[in-house]
């Protein structure tokens, strides 16, 4: 019998219970048990990756719980947008993302409450820029499935309080 990873069983209970992704972020999450926390190949430049890093700690920020950029989920985003997606569909992205980053000025030089507006702006439109909306669904995906996000903000459990004998007289029948 195999075992059964907590990142591999999470992915595919959120996929039974019918989560509402789009076949991109089926497709991430479904991929996402053969991600290797270190993976050495990188396609983005390390200028891109602080952006990155940068936007996904505002879309999942530290606070009594480790964010996004601790729970490893920028290194997880590149990975998936790049051997995820086909190569026509990775460019894109890519360009997109680059045209953000000129629309606004640079952001990697924005001061922290410059870099939320521009972050909170592109959440307000998110229908409208397909980059950042696949970028906060593989943020998400990437934190919850992460040991971070399924043991420290899921606060998991592995056996949620004490065994209480119930007898069946006192339950009746058992729904199935």
């Amino acid at each position: 019998m195999a075992q059964l990873s907590r990142r591999k069983f999470i992915a595919n209970l959120s996929l039974l219970l019918g989560t509402s992704l789009s076949p991109f972020g089926i497709r991430a999450l479904a991929a996402s048990s053969t991600y290797l926390s270190d993976n050495k190949k990188r396609f983005l430049t390390s200028n891109q990756r602080l952006m990155l890093s940068k936007i996904a700690d505002i879309i999942i920020p530290d606070t009594d719980t480790p964010g996004a950029r601790k729970a490893g989920v920028p290194e997880y985003i590149e990975h998936m947008l790049f051997n995820l997606l086909s190569k026509q569909d990775s460019e894109k992205w890519l360009f997109e993302f680059n045209t953000f980053n000129k629309k606004v000025g640079g952001f990697n030089h924005l001061s922290a409450r410059m870099q939320l507006n521009a972050v909170t702006r592109l959440d307000d439109n998110l229908g409208s820029d397909d980059f950042y909306k696949k970028l906060k669904e593989l943020t998400v995906i990437g934190y919850y499935t992460s040991e971070i996000g399924a043991s420290i903000e899921l606060q998991y459990d592995p056996v949620p309080g004490p065994y209480q004998e119930m007898p069946l007289a006192v339950i009746g029948r058992a729904w199935s």
